[in-house]
């Protein structure tokens, strides 16, 4: 059997097997992953928006290199191995951190996880207490996976019963993703431990199918009602799931509000594009209606 070498697996291979070398105390970025994908994700938040040419030749749009993206146990289609955000995921995530440090012990990262790996970092950040993380940019995290089902069900049907959503959660579930435990650790069990300073932005659109948008609104007002100050909540009106960036209009908003959320707490970003999301920006801490 041959391999199909594309310019994602070489570029997968890359984010895999090297990082960049900086002057010690640069800044980082650490990319997880969602669920049913693999490393590779990361080159969509590595490369400029569609359509449009970088501003200074190979110019990325989200991230920047030196960048550490790493597989969780169910990448490549191993969906069965998954976990779902608990103790196995955060560990990867973990041990994908200490590389990170192991190159340079002063490294300032920036954290950035995208549906599973969102909701997986918030665990990481409650539990590993990571010093060195100095940001982080969560698109369409989730607060549990059972407050996830329900979510979704009661936008498919209009009055579902709690009795589906409690068999689909700790039955169907884990029958499916073997390494999901119905009664482990949700990411709002680890929101009261991360720290409380920490920038965090939330990113999720109202066209995501897979996360519905209230969940990742909840992961939200969960952190600022346990103190956060720093956290901000951007809703998109369009968007498919893990796929924001390429909606271009949003995907245009949703990369000048990350320079503008970089900015607002002094990390390196486009300071063009951080003028152009200022605006959005200032409209990123709403409270509950």
């Amino acid at each position: 059997m041959y391999r199909l070498v594309t310019l994602r697996n070489i570029l997968t291979a890359a984010l895999l097997t090297a990082m960049h070398q900086l002057a010690t105390g640069s800044v980082h970025y650490l990319f997880s992953h969602g669920l049913a994908d693999d490393a590779g994700q990361a080159t969509r938040y590595l490369e400029p928006l569609d359509g449009e040419k970088s501003i200074r030749g190979s110019c990325p749009t989200i991230m920047e290199e030196p960048c550490m993206a790493f597989n969780y146990p169910d990448a490549s289609l191993k969906v069965w191995r998954a976990n779902l955000a608990q103790d196995g995921d955060i560990a990867a995530l973990e041990h994908a951190y200490n590389q990170v440090l192991e190159q340079d012990p002063e490294a300032d990262i920036i954290l950035i996880g995208v549906s599973r790996g969102a909701a997986t970092a918030l665990g990481f950040l409650g539990t590993a207490n990571p010093s060195r993380i100095r940001a982080v940019v969560l698109e369409s995290p989730f607060d549990s996976v059972d407050m996830l089902i329900t979510r979704q069900l009661d936008r498919l049907f209009a009055n579902p019963s709690k009795g589906l959503a409690n068999g689909l959660h700790k039955r169907l579930v884990p029958a499916i993703l073997r390494g999901y435990r119905p009664d482990g650790p949700t990411p709002a069990d680890a929101i009261p431990w991360i720290p409380t300073d920490l920038p965090i932005l939330v990113v999720c659109s109202l066209k995501d199918g897979i996360v519905p948008v209230g969940s990742s609104i909840a992961v939200y007002h969960q952190l600022r009602e346990t103190a956060h100050d720093n956290v901000h909540l951007l809703e998109l009106d369009r968007g498919e799931h893990a796929r924001i960036k390429r909606s271009s209009a949003e995907g245009k908003r949703y990369r000048n509000v990350v320079h503008a959320f970089f900015k607002s707490y002094d990390l390196p970003h486009h300071d063009s594009w951080a003028q152009k999301g200022l605006a959005a920006f200032a409209q990123t801490q709403p409270t509950r209606p």
